[in-house]
């Protein structure tokens, strides 16, 4: 390979990693940086790089003491250089850098110089931080949840936070674990986007589930409004996604039907019903849910039917009561919440075995006008 792709295919791994590369003449104090280097800074080709002095100018004021350390440690000592600082670039943006280096006899340098990498980790800071706001939020609701447990007349209100809260917060830390374990770059910018959007989606709505859970405690009317049903039943889906990944879930929605409801609520039923059908087929040899849609007599249905081994007989009659569950660790309250919030709505729930496993089914009036 000639000298000329070797510099390209070295500038295009530098460019796609967004790590840059420099050699620092510690004697006569003057650096030569690779091309992405610059350009991650801001500093045009044919300019000068910048000197010491002039990085812990850009750098965040915080950090200069921490920089000014690291280059003296390198010198006196010899070790090698491995800071993260932040850094303003020349249009004002504040970037956070990953900077590692260790001292070298360089060819074509007079003296040792240091040679090392700066990587932009901009994107993973951002990423943590999100992470850390979220993980201080779920504390703030662990914290709530511990209060109403020590008060005897919400007990109930308690547990009934702790089962649904189970849903968001779950799928929080597992979006959090998957990106402390994602290579945070350039390259997986769009995975990092779309971890940090569920994580957000999931915090709001758990946000929103204590709010209409205290307005239910404080006996307030349940705040409905006009829904697309098939829409909010697509979305209750996609929300109890997380842990069914074996599990193949089929829609047959008819589109249209409006409701009156409260979509946080109804989506509570959705994703209770669905969680379920998954933890049902778990063992089963054949693993699958579907979710249909169909008008009745001014109202509309949705059922979820799994193809795992049914309710026992015996539990039938009971199932959607308090303290009953067909979970060997279940808390028995999911289901009767459910019943709780669709009778609230005017609806009806029920639940039956079909031809090769459960179904649970509900219906909601149709908005008129």
């Amino acid at each position: 390979m000639r000298l000329e792709e070797r510099e390209a295919l070295s500038a295009i791994a530098q460019r796609i990693t967004s790590v840059g590369t420099f050699i620092y003449n510690i004697a006569e104090e003057r650096s030569t940086w690779s091309p992405e280097l610059r350009r991650m800074v801001g500093i045009a080709e044919g300019e000068e790089a910048l000197s010491f002095d002039q990085i812990l100018e850009m750098a965040h004021p915080d950090d200069r003491e921490r920089i000014r350390s690291s280059l003296d440690h390198v010198k006196v000592i010899g070790d090698r250089i491995d800071v993260e600082h932040r850094l303003y670039r020349t249009d004002g943006e504040l970037l956070h850098m990953h900077v590692r280096g260790e001292i070298m006899e360089f060819a074509g340098q007079s003296s040792p110089c240091i040679v090392g990498t700066v990587q932009d980790i901009t994107e993973r800071k951002r990423a943590e931080e999100m992470i850390a706001a979220q993980a201080a939020r779920l504390g703030e609701m662990q914290a709530e949840v511990t209060f109403l447990s020590g008060q005897s007349a919400m007990g109930t209100m308690a547990a009934t936070l702790a089962h649904e809260l189970n849903q968001p917060l779950t799928a929080i830390a597992n979006y959090a674990s998957g990106l402390r374990r994602t290579d945070l770059n350039a390259a997986n910018a769009r995975l990092i986007e779309e971890g940090l959007a569920a994580i957000q989606e999931n915090a709001i709505r758990a946000g929103e589930i204590i709010r209409r859970m205290r307005a239910m405690a404080k006996q307030r009317e349940v705040r409905k409004e006009r829904l697309l049903f098939d829409e909010v039943v697509r979305d209750s889906t996609r929300l109890s996604g997380l842990g069914c990944d074996n599990v193949t879930i089929r829609c047959d929605l008819k589109d249209g039907d409006e409701v009156l409801a409260d979509k946080i609520q109804i989506q509570q039923v959705l994703v209770n019903l669905i969680r379920n059908a998954c933890e049902a087929v778990c063992d089963s040899a054949t693993k699958e849910i579907e979710i249909s849609t169909r008008d009745g007599s001014g109202v509309v249905q949705v059922c979820v039917s799994d193809t795992g081994p049914g309710i026992p007989p015996e539990l039938l009659p009971s199932v959607f009561e308090a303290n009953v569950s067909t979970k060997e660790h279940g808390m028995g309250i999911g289901l009767s919440i459910s019943r709780t919030i669709i009778e609230a709505h005017g609806g009806q729930i029920w639940a039956e075995n079909g031809e090769r496993g459960a179904r649970f089914c509900f219906t909601l009036p149709i908005a008129s006008g």
